[in-house]
């Protein structure tokens, strides 16, 4: 750079060092070839303004890009890609510019910033040509794979007096990191296009982006996680499905990403529909014994969300389906968190202990089973189930909605885990009755998986109630005294012993261990194989071989 000294009275000086152009800047990547300065001379101006260095930064960059011309000559295939570029139809310039940068980005800047300009273009092949051209660029060319750009203001031991090609690669860097930023500004817009196709396109470019380079990767992920509150399901759906991917590959991005959308959750404004997507793809992440405190904090998250949602217009059925939605996947994001969580988060749920039981009673199945897969962890962590969980399962598990529904597997499930877990005889006799009941007005595949939940009910308690019921099914001797209240039945109240009680609201008092298995004789007989082989089975007090999953 040449400036003026006041000390030789206006005198034209040259205080830049080196050339600006040099065979370094050929081999390889140019993130690879910036070199090192070794700062300014001793006897040199220290006191600089941002202006001065960025004065002869520009001055550096215009005279390395004259060399380079110069150093290219008269090709022929050079010259007639620029006229292309210049010339040519839309695909044609898209192409050539893209030749012409990968060539020595460096130095063509100008076409990089015509290449961008070009995405914003009306037409619908441009766009996507334009879009794939430019993020092949700059993943595989232009942006660095293990750092963020930098931009002038932040190159704080950069002077006048630097090195001719420090300078104009801290130039170059810092016009890269604007350019980057208007393409991204491009994607924000391609992301609003009335065509779903290309919002959809817009969204993949920018997960590709965000995957393999560090730069704008804040914003990136923001306009990923806005598009969950796209009207469009497809749109939607695709901002979740991407994020998956998105992890899948970068799993040290997990606390980044669940706190953007935990913030994104946050919003005023939002919908009921555009909660459920984000929640539910919360809902899907994987924790370890390191994510003690992400799991704590997206606890803490839910049950925010979870008080909100229960709030339900019981005028809008559209809108209170919609709710029931979200409540069910909020729990099963709390289901999925709790087991790596800490022990504090514990005080938290128990407050909500109220609106749970509210929502096994009445929501939907798919609801009412999360809610009480909770309130069963929660309490099993303590030692301590309580009476009234029991009573709610016992009174969801006996409607008529669930030979019918898509979760029958988390219900027999639940009940599986609940009933192994329970002490009272009496109260497991209970469920079993229900799972026997259930299983003779429902499908072959619910009977089976009733059958087979009882077997192993029975397999591991090994108690007396349980076996006496089946050989009593089977004819054998059975007295009343074996069971009277003052030999073998510890749960005998004060009252006379009574029969069972099919329509008793409390299973532990709905004498179920006074009566026997004797459904098993009439699905013994069910036309379905798998069904009556399980029975005979169970009656046998075989072990049922099945090596499928119900």
């Amino acid at each position: 750079m040449k400036k003026r000294d006041s000390k030789t009275k206006g005198k034209i000086v040259d205080v830049s060092r080196g050339p600006a152009l040099s065979d370094e800047d050929f081999k390889g990547s140019w993130f690879e070839c910036v070199p090192k300065d070794p700062g300014p001379p001793t006897n040199g101006a220290r006191n600089h303004s941002r202006v001065d260095i960025e004065s002869a930064a520009k001055v550096a960059m215009d005279e390395a890009c004259e060399a380079y011309a110069q150093r290219l000559g008269k090709n022929g295939q050079k010259q007639f890609r620029r006229t292309m570029a210049k010339a040519g139809t839309v695909m044609d310039r898209v192409a050539a510019l893209t030749l012409v940068v990968q060539e020595s980005p460096i130095h063509h800047l100008n076409e990089l910033r015509e290449l961008i300009n070009l995405a914003p273009k009306t037409m619908k092949y441009t766009k996507r040509s334009a879009l794939e051209a430019l993020k092949d660029l700059f993943i595989h060319d232009l942006l660095p794979p293990s750092r963020k750009l930098v931009s002038l203001e932040m190159c704080k031991d950069l002077h006048p007096n630097s090195l001719k090609r420090v300078l104009v690669y801290a130039w170059f860097e810092s016009e890269l990191k604007k350019l980057f930023s208007i393409f991204v500004d491009h994607l924000k817009s391609f992301m609003s296009h009335s065509v779903v196709h290309h919002r959809l396109h817009s969204m993949k470019v920018a997960v590709s982006l965000l995957m393999e380079r560090p730069e704008q990767e804040e914003r990136l992920l923001e306009l990923i996680i806005n598009k969950m509150g796209d009207p469009e399901r497809k749109i939607a759906s695709s901002a979740s499905h991407l994020l998956t991917i998105l992890l899948k590959e970068h799993s040290a991005m997990k606390s980044v990403v669940v706190t953007e959308v935990l913030q994104f959750l946050h919003r005023t404004g939002l919908n009921d529909r555009t909660k459920h997507y984000a929640v539910s793809y919360l809902a899907q992440l994987r924790f370890t014994s390191n994510d003690r405190l992400l799991a704590r904090k997206m606890i803490e998250s839910y049950l925010s969300l979870f008080e909100d949602a229960l709030l339900i217009s019981d005028g809008d059925p559209a809108k209170k389906e919609q709710s029931h939605k979200l409540v069910a996947a909020i729990l099963t994001g709390c289901n999925r968190a709790f087991p790596f969580a800490e022990s504090e988060t514990w005080n938290s749920i128990d407050s909500k202990f109220d609106g749970l039981f509210k929502v096994a009673h009445s929501s939907s199945l798919a609801a009412a089973v999360q809610a009480l897969t909770l309130l069963f962890q929660v309490s099993r962590s303590r030692s301590n189930v309580s009476d009234r969980f029991y009573r709610a399962l016992y009174e969801r598990f006996s409607r008529s909605d669930i030979p019918t529904s898509t979760k029958q597997g988390s219900v027999l499930r639940l009940v599986y885990q609940s009933v192994s877990a329970d002490e009272h005889e009496p109260r497991a006799m209970a469920f079993c009755k229900r799972l026997l009941q259930s299983a003779t007005q429902s499908s072959p595949s619910f009977a089976a998986g009733c059958l087979r939940v009882l077997w192993e009910i029975i397999a591991r308690r090994r108690k007396q109630p349980f076996r006496r019921a089946v050989a009593e099914t089977k004819g054998a001797e059975f007295t009343r005294k074996s069971v009277s209240r003052n030999d073998s039945d510890p749960y005998a109240t004060n009252e006379e012993l009574e029969n069972y009680k099919i329509d008793h609201r409390d299973p532990a008092f709905a004498n179920a261990h006074r009566s026997s298995f004797w459904e098993l004789v009439a699905l013994s007989r069910h036309f379905h194989p798998s069904v009556s082989h399980f029975c005979r089975d169970i009656l046998n007090l075989t072990r049922i071989k099945y090596d499928g999953d119900p």
